[in-house]
């Protein structure tokens, strides 16, 4: 059971203090002239004139809209004029645009971790879709406020985001029931629903709390590959993605609506906020998961509350995703639980920017799936430093689509970014992905997140960055990968063992497509070179475990019961308790009358 750690509430207080600025001449100027003014009207004019901005933090209802995969830079309020968004824009345009919100990983179930606890990947522990749960020790958004008397309840639009991996810590109702009637399922079968189901079940929740204060989280899963929008949106727009932010558009338009028949705008805080990006085919990727670039990690953030002082206003500082949960607390007048690393933008957009702007620090592992170096990244309003095997820096406002590598002409800045990531990794307890365990999944719960397109989720390896492959080499053989995985899931196996023996042949040492080209020889009915393509995988990689998953499963089917229980025994070695090891040695025992 997720702690519960009680917050206590700050006494209701003006945010800003009223204490009256030295005024220039002209302004003094002008004072003089409010004579001619009616005093009514001269008493607005000079509190308006002498004292800040200032709001009155009182609980209200939360209503966060999380929308995966989704570019800052596809909505009007960022500047585009290709795709409607007008709902999203009004949530804009009637609160807070921040215009560089960047998120802490390209990938959904970290991103999403980071967000509900104000804490980066390393400090939250949880690296990767399916490697790790997040721990009961953390605090969520959710418990802090369940534990001032809010209803807490979750709508969520696709299986990575299942309760399993822990982020359902404080929610009295926490629905990621995927595989539901009606649910319109995508490619992945039963690994994602789209947003109308996701808003409908969520619509139905609020209604039954609406009388008490309440949270609740939305996830829209649809800007997501498979890009495949519901008319009018697929017909509207050529690009199917463009349709796809069309259609989360419209969900945020029915959602103002039940607020606003509902009668509920002057008691409730809306936040709507990308998890990561989508590539799109900048710098050679396709989807997202790879690179720590602009295109992944630039996100949407716009916060809508009752206060009036905090209505149309753009803020074009950096800021993170991690600091959306410290911001809510803020305007809920509830303090921030130890330990988070966000920090709250009331302030900033209140027009007081903070002496000291941090940076943002943001990572991938998923290179480190196929024994390529992971990547780490360092942002600020300047520059973008990621650190890799060939480290590259690019200058932000010259260039904001990361063309040009300054990496090797400014050694003297990429020397000092690495020692401030070095600082901030060390603060947070280190990079080592070896302190974020990783997870043997099962096959279902492995071809659930394959179909999302996360290949080989839970099974990264320890890499050492040092001699590891640069991820820019290699971002053609992992669109290869994919594409293995996109043919498997549509029954094209003898085109999926094509692209992976492509891949081996550039790179005989990614052992995770040899894991899948034997994975996907069983499907194919071919146990021999199945074996065969295992043995390859563990020669190379001898403590990766689903290779010894996979192989002890062909040696069942192959009737070898005493081979499998060998390898299992090896597998159990590694991995003690490795739910489907036990469970494969557990049916072996079963078939031999060992009860």
């Amino acid at each position: 059971m997720a702690r519960r750690r009680k917050n206590k509430k700050s006494p209701a207080k003006p945010i800003a203090e009223t204490r009256a600025p030295e005024l220039p001449p002209v302004t003094r100027r002008r004072l003089r002239l409010l004579w001619l003014v009616p005093p009514l009207v001269v008493a607005a004019i000079v509190v308006m004139v002498l004292h800040p901005a200032e709001i009155t933090p009182r609980k209200l209802n939360v209503i966060i809209v999380t929308a995966d995969t989704l570019r800052a830079d596809k909505l009007g309020a960022y500047g585009n004029t290709a795709v409607e968004t007008p709902h999203i824009d009004r949530i804009g345009s009637e609160g807070i645009v921040f215009e560089q919100a960047v998120t802490a990983a390209p990938v959904t179930l970290p991103s999403h971790a980071s967000i509900f606890t104000g804490t980066y990947p390393p400090a939250h522990g949880v690296r990767d879709n399916g490697g790790a749960a997040l721990s009961s020790d953390r605090t969520t958004l959710a418990e802090v406020l369940r534990s001032e008397g809010y209803a807490t309840g979750a709508f969520i639009g696709a299986f990575v985001l299942s309760s399993r991996w822990g982020l359902d810590q404080g929610f009295d109702q926490y629905d990621d029931d995927i595989d539901t009637a009606g649910s319109h399922n995508l490619g992945g079968s039963d690994a994602q629903r789209r947003g109308d189901t996701v808003l409908a079940d969520a619509f139905r929740w609020m209604d039954s709390v609406k009388e008490r204060a309440f949270f609740s989280w939305i996830h829209l899963f649809d800007p997501h590959m498979p890009y495949d929008a519901p008319d009018p949106f697929r017909s509207r727009y050529e690009n199917p993605y463009d349709g796809e932010v069309a259609y989360v558009d419209s969900l945020v338009g029915e959602l103002l609506e039940w607020v606003d028949t509902n009668e509920l705008g002057e008691s409730t805080l809306i936040a709507f906020v990308g998890d990561h990006g989508e590539s799109l085919g900048e710098h050679g990727e396709l989807t997202h998961g790879f690179f720590v670039y602009d295109a992944t990690m630039r996100v949407p953030l716009v916060v809508r509350t009752p206060y009036r002082a905090l209505q149309s206003r753009r803020v074009s500082s950096l800021v993170r995703t991690i600091d959306l949960m410290p911001t809510v607390l803020d305007l809920v007048g509830l303090e921030t639980p130890q330990g988070v690393q966000g920090q709250s933008l009331v302030e900033l957009a209140l027009g007081r920017p903070p002496s000291d702007t941090p940076h943002a620090y943001g990572e991938s592992l998923f290179p480190s799936h196929y024994g390529w170096s992971p990547l780490r990244s360092l942002r600020d309003e300047e520059f973008l430093f990621v650190d890799a095997p060939r480290p590259e820096l690019y200058d932000l406002r010259a260039d904001p689509t990361q063309q040009t590598n300054l990496g090797s002409a400014r050694a003297d800045a990429v020397q000092s970014y690495r020692e401030k990531l070095r600082n901030l990794e060390s603060e947070m307890g280190g990079f080592d992905t070896t302190s974020s365990t990783s997870a043997t999944l099962d096959p279902e719960t492995a071809s659930r997140l394959t179909a999302l397109g996360y290949v080989g989720a839970g099974s990264f390896r320890s890499v050492d960055s040092s001699s590891a492959s640069d991820p820019k080499d290699k971002i053609d053989l992992f669109n290869r990968i994919r594409g293995a995985a996109t043919a498997a899931d549509a029954g094209r196996l003898d085109d999926a063992i094509t692209f992976l023996d492509s891949v081996l042949e550039e790179d005989p040492g990614v052992v995770e497509a040899r894991n899948m080209l034997a994975g996907y020889l069983a499907r194919r009915g071919d146990l021999r070179a199945a074996e065969t393509a295992y043995r390859e995988a563990l020669s190379r990689g001898p403590d990766y475990a689903p290779a010894i998953l996979g192989l002890a499963s062909v040696q069942l089917e192959m009737g070898r019961r005493q081979d499998a229980e060998i390898t299992l025994s090896r597998m159990l070695e590694l991995e003690p308790g490795n739910p489907p090891g036990s469970f494969l040695l557990a049916r072996i025992f079963i078939d031999s009358g060992r009860f």
